[in-house]
């Protein structure tokens, strides 16, 4: 191989690899910034009786899509899914955290194909999850699995 291609091989792998640590460190965030939009709103004056009958209830949301997302679930964000400091202030009793493994390109609420894209896949290599999880659901449920079970340990 002559001095120059491998020249030209260095700069290509050099590229590529600032490529990848340029997607991976800015497309996550921007993704879910994108999908997962905060809008604005005024807040909503409670009186005393509300709070007091807010306190009595047990409040609970049975999907969230935290653990596909590469953040802390312990630091309170200002965009996003959920995390626990926004939940203590709502007042949020239970909260499931769901595992998230596939998701088809083009989802709509009438019909979803399972032979279609998977947006899910892009978004694990984008965030550096383990090669294992890039083509196996089972591999990205655990991984999301141990994500919590870290959480809960901390």
């Amino acid at each position: 191989m002559s001095k120059r291609l491998k020249l030209i091989s260095i700069a290509l792998l050099a590229l590529l690899i600032i490529a990848y640590a340029a997607f991976t460190a800015f497309a996550p965030a921007m993704i879910e910034k994108s999908l997962n939009k905060n809008l604005a709103y005024t807040p909503l004056h409670i009186s005393a009786d509300i709070k007091a009958l807010h306190d009595k209830l047990t409040i609970m949301d049975w999907h969230a899509d935290t653990l596909l997302w590469n953040r802390d679930f312990l630091e309170q964000a200002d965009f996003g899914q959920v995390d626990l400091p926004r939940l203590k202030k709502g007042g949020m009793n239970i909260q499931m955290l769901t595992t998230v493994t596939k998701s088809p390109s083009g989802q709509n609420y009438d019909q979803n194909t399972s032979d279609s894209s998977d947006n899910i896949t892009l978004l694990a290599v984008a965030q550096g999850w383990p090669v294992n999880t890039w083509g196996s659901l089972l591999e990205r449920a655990l991984f999301q699995a141990k994500k919590l079970d870290d959480t809960v340990t901390r």
